[in-house]
């Protein structure tokens, strides 16, 4: 636990929120020069140089993941997050206006889904200032919040969530409560994430994230017991 006291409002002894990552990701998407865990890197001598099975893949979430999440939260009357590019909001400003319409909230991430750290400070700093711009020309939303893809940072993202008036920063993977991160000038609200999600089922494995959760305790245990000193 924490060393630091720590209480949830009202008494609650647990949080829950509901989220969604809505990306898109960068031109190299089912390529030789996949950066990322989008796809298995095609050959560079393969006669087509894309894989099109991951671009339709990852087309998911905006031709039916979407709407379908929408429709279960506003059934059981649940708020949500949305984590959103600014080339996806652009790319499909009527359902990012669902999103905002049906009561959620939507984070700011980067222009797409590339990683922080392929990025310099002021790249950093003009991925996000586009979104914010694309945030509210097509929803008319100023956002508190910024998770960057994939929980990358930099040594410079958190002075530049503050210098843009961001409240928290989520996606990281260090706490299990809310923590504060204090920068140059005043404080953020550092949040994790990912901590149980269907993110291990990616690629077609057929566990739920219930098993892989159940897995990772039991690998974990194991490796524990086998650094233990033996007694003979």
């Amino acid at each position: 636990m924490p060393k630091a006291k720590f209480a949830w409002p009202d008494g609650a002894k647990i949080a829950i929120t509901f989220n969604m990552s809505w990306e898109s990701w960068d031109d190299t998407l089912g390529t030789a020069k996949d950066k990322e865990r989008g796809s298995p890197n095609i050959p560079a001598t393969a006669p087509y140089f894309r894989g099109m099975r991951w671009i339709y893949e990852h087309a998911y979430g905006d031709t039916s993941g979407m709407q379908r999440l929408l429709e279960v939260w506003e059934r059981q009357q649940i708020p949500a997050s949305c984590y959103a590019d600014g080339l996806t909001v652009s790319l499909f400003p009527g359902l990012a206006k669902a999103v905002k319409d049906g009561g959620h909230e939507l984070i700011v991430q980067g222009w797409d889904h590339g990683a922080l750290w392929a990025l310099t400070a002021e790249q950093q700093a003009e991925s996000i200032d586009k979104t914010i711009a694309a945030f509210k020309k097509h929803v008319n939303y100023t956002a508190t919040g910024f998770s960057s893809s994939g929980g990358n940072i930099t040594a410079e993202t958190f002075d530049i969530c503050v210098e843009r008036g961001f409240k928290y920063v989520c996606g990281l993977r260090n706490c299990d409560v809310p923590f504060i991160i204090p920068t140059k000038t005043r404080k953020l609200v550092g949040m994790t994430s990912y901590d149980l999600s269907d993110y291990g089922t990616f690629g077609g494995r057929t566990t739920t994230p219930r098993q892989d959760r159940k897995s990772t305790r039991l690998n974990s245990s194991h490796v524990s017991e086998s650094r233990m000193p033996s007694s003979a």
